[in-house]
Parts: C-alpha cells; sequence; structure tokens
C-alpha cells in the first residue's frame, strides 16, 4: 500500500515542482530493518533508444 501512495505523491512532486524528486535516484525499503536507502542510477550510455 505505501509503494502506492508514495509513487502519487512522487507524481505531484514532479507536476508541482516542489520538494525533492527521486530523479536519477532508486530508493530501496529494506523490511527487515524497516528502513529506507536511496542510491544514485545512472543511465546506461550503451544502450540504444527505442
Amino acid at each position: 500500500m505505501w509503494s502506492n501512495w508514495h509513487h502519487v505523491l512522487e507524481a505531484i512532486k514532479i507536476i508541482v515542482s516542489i520538494g525533492e524528486t527521486l530523479i536519477g535516484r532508486l530508493m530501496i525499503f529494506d523490511a527487515l530493518n524497516a528502513d529506507w536507502q536511496t542510491i544514485a542510477i545512472h543511465k546506461d550510455p550503451t544502450c540504444e533508444k527505442h
């Protein structure tokens, strides 16, 4: 359930240009420790656009 709300809130932040978005980052939830972690992700320069 939280995942759905998280997507909605992220979309709202992007649409209204407020807050810090997750663009270029990946958020990971560790259920064992009930902890969130964010890591940077980068586009693969060898990947062709379709």
